[in-house]
């Protein structure tokens, strides 16, 4: 999920690989599964911190990726900037959604 190029090691069972690094491809998958994400409502941002970034609204926008069979055994890694969070709110950055991962999940 992060930018940059993917060394060999790193490959070996890579479910995903978003960098959000381009405004025509938001969610695509630069892994090897070349599963590309269903933009809802996320728009692209050149202020990322390697290259772009996804910009979500915190209610009614997400990615959402294809569906997923191994769903225990998984490590995710992300960065985000919250601008805000507001008091006693606890942000929630991915959520499962049927047999999908989203990301800024509202379900």
């Amino acid at each position: 999920m992060m930018g940059g190029g993917l060394g060999g090691s790193f490959l070996e069972g890579l479910l995903l690989h978003y960098t959000f690094d381009s405004k025509d491809k938001l969610a695509a998958d630069s892994g090897p599964g070349q599963r590309d994400g269903t933009v809802r409502g996320a728009v692209y941002s050149g202020n990322g911190t390697r290259n772009g970034a996804a910009e979500f609204d915190g209610r009614s926008t997400f990615i959402e990726t294809p569906a997923i069979n191994n769903t225990r055994n998984l490590t995710w890694s992300l960065w985000a900037y919250p601008r805000t969070l507001g008091t006693g709110r606890i942000a929630q950055l991915m959520g499962l959604k049927g047999n999908a991962w989203v990301f800024n999940s509202n379900n």
